[in-house]
């Protein structure tokens, strides 16, 4: 139901602001990294919905931010996808330990 009522709003969207739609060719010419991106969004939803109700909702939100936040360390210390590098540096690693840190004591009890 959440893909199609995303797919709705998109093609909504995409209508009121007079966006043109992609031709179809062009879609199998996309990096592999776009496919795969579809890919992950199936499997984050559905890993939400069903550790949410076992780890409670601020551990869930908790790990979903951390893990973002080290993904984009990772992304901008490597340089990957074309973002430009910016190095881990001592206040980078201090700031995704505070994160590890902070998750694993919001999720005592």
């Amino acid at each position: 139901m959440s893909f199609a009522l995303g797919t709705f709003a998109l093609l909504l969207f995409t209508w009121a602001f007079q966006i043109p739609l992609p031709e179809i060719g062009r879609a199998t010419q996309a990096p592999w990294y776009f496919w795969l991106g579809g890919l992950l969004g199936v499997i984050y939803l559905t890993a939400t919905i069903i550790l949410a109700p076992i780890l409670g909702a601020a551990t869930m939100i908790g790990l979903i931010v951390a893990g973002q936040m080290l993904a984009s360390i990772a992304l901008d210390h490597f340089g990957l996808f074309g973002y430009p590098v910016h190095p881990l540096g001592f206040w980078r690693a201090v700031g995704a330990i505070f994160l590890i840190v902070g998750v694993a004591t919001i999720q005592r009890n």
